[in-house]
């Protein structure tokens, strides 16, 4: 993929963009950004807390839930 191309896209877009060219089995992206995340990519994105990351209680409960889904993909 064209480098300036891949860097203007949003962060959520790249990631779609890698996942469609590598295809890998299963994944999970944790971002705090929301914006630019394809609706295709929403079942395997965790919104990390803006401060706390994955410290943030719920943050890391939805990780929990989000890699005990994918173990049984």
């Amino acid at each position: 993929m064209e480098e300036g191309y891949f860097t203007n896209l949003p962060r959520g877009q790249q990631v779609y963009e890698d996942v469609l060219r590598r295809k890998p089995l299963a994944w999970v992206a944790l971002d705090d950004n929301t914006e630019g995340w394809p609706e295709e990519c929403l079942e395997n994105f965790v919104r990390t807390h803006e401060h706390d990351g994955i410290a943030d209680a719920e943050t890391y409960a939805r990780l929990v839930e989000r890699l005990r889904w994918l173990s049984n993909a």
